[in-house]
């Protein structure tokens, strides 16, 4: 089944609101009035892409029972908090703004969608499992969609999404690891599609039941994921719901001598705008093509300001703002920032 392209966005049917529960931080409360850096901060173009960061990074939100979290256009951080069950919004300067559903939210991926200035979450309400995303007024959460609406079909919102992702259409991409398979939401149409199978096999993948990473390359909407064991990363194209191997660590000695190729969920696997695909693993964060063929290290044996040198990673996601500056989530440390050094800009008249 081939998949749909990229949809234009429009404004989507009137929602199924919950209620929402908001508390603020009044000893670090800050101005949550959205600021733009200096000019010397220019956003990066379509055709500019950042290939080398600080080996030091500054803590952002450092202690805590965290899982996901995702950076909005203003350099803040949101974040679940298991040990609250809340979802929290900290600054970059380390302090907490705001914190929401305080005791009832659950553990779910989280992304940020730029063109829409929105959050974007699975959440369960009264049994009902939908996505949702929380705008820039940060009223009330927008129920985007859920079980019970005309036309869901056969592709259930489960309680818990492991990977979330939305392109600049408004499509949405849902990694639901319990079925190892993505489902892909067009824009104001609730039957999902079914756009990568983890059970699908060809001579290249064998099949997998262990997904859990998820990104998408916006170029061309292609869809990339990360087996358990491996590292492996399969490519999945409009063409086919079965993945293609580009990546094994297992076999690529030379370049992952220093990884262990072992079950493990603490590796994280995010694209950048031009395709590349940026590879966490216990060791290192690697850089390498759409294609696979090329990887360099671009962080090894990080620290942060306040401490050495950290050789024992417990990465779990990444993600960039909008300046390329990479962000990580190390669950034994919290969310760290890494800013850019160096930026490749391709030349759009070749």
């Amino acid at each position: 089944l081939k998949r749909p392209e990229p949809s234009i966005p429009t404004t989507p049917s009137k929602p199924m609101i919950p209620s929402i529960s908001t508390t603020t931080n009044p000893n670090n409360l800050i101005n949550s009035t959205p600021t733009r850096t200096n000019g010397s901060e220019t956003p990066l173009s379509e055709y500019c892409f950042p290939v080398r960061w600080e080996s030091i990074g500054d803590e952002i939100v450092s202690q805590g029972n965290y899982r996901s979290f995702t950076v909005d256009d203003d350099f803040n951080v949101y974040v679940i908090n298991a040990g609250r069950q809340s979802l929290e919004k900290w600054s970059f300067s380390n302090k907490l703004i705001q914190r929401y559903f305080d005791g009832n939210f659950g553990d779910t991926a989280l992304f940020y969608h730029s063109l829409s200035q929105s959050l974007y979450f699975c959440y369960t309400w009264e049994e009902d499992s939908g996505i949702y995303r929380l705008d820039g007024n940060h009223s009330k959460p927008v129920n985007v969609l859920n079980n019970t609406m005309s036309g869901i079909g056969q592709y259930r919102i489960e309680s818990k999404c492991d990977g979330l992702y939305v392109n600049s259409g408004g499509d949405i991409f849902v990694l639901f690891r319990s079925r190892s398979h993505v489902i892909e939401w067009t824009v104001n149409n609730p039957t999902g599609i079914l756009v990568a199978d983890g059970y699908g096999s060809d001579s290249t993948t064998g099949g997998t039941g262990s997904l859990n990473a998820l990104t998408v390359n916006e170029i061309d909407n292609t869809i990339y994921l990360m087996d358990q064991i491996g590292p492996r990363i399969l490519k999945f194209t409009n063409s086919s719901t079965t993945g293609t191997v580009i990546f094994d660590g297992t076999t690529k000695k030379e370049i992952f001598s220093d990884v262990q190729s072992t079950s493990n969920y603490d590796w994280a696997l995010i694209a950048d705008k031009t395709g590349n695909i940026i590879l966490a693993t216990t060791e290192k964060i690697s850089l390498l093509t759409s294609d696979g063929k090329f990887n360099v290290t671009i962080l090894k044996d990080y620290r942060t300001r306040e401490e050495k040198t950290i050789s024992n990673y417990l990465l779990e996601e990444m993600t960039f703002d909008r300046l390329g500056n990479l962000y990580i989530f190390d669950a034994g440390r919290g969310v760290l920032k890494f800013n850019r050094t160096f930026t490749t800009c391709t030349n759009t008249n070749s």
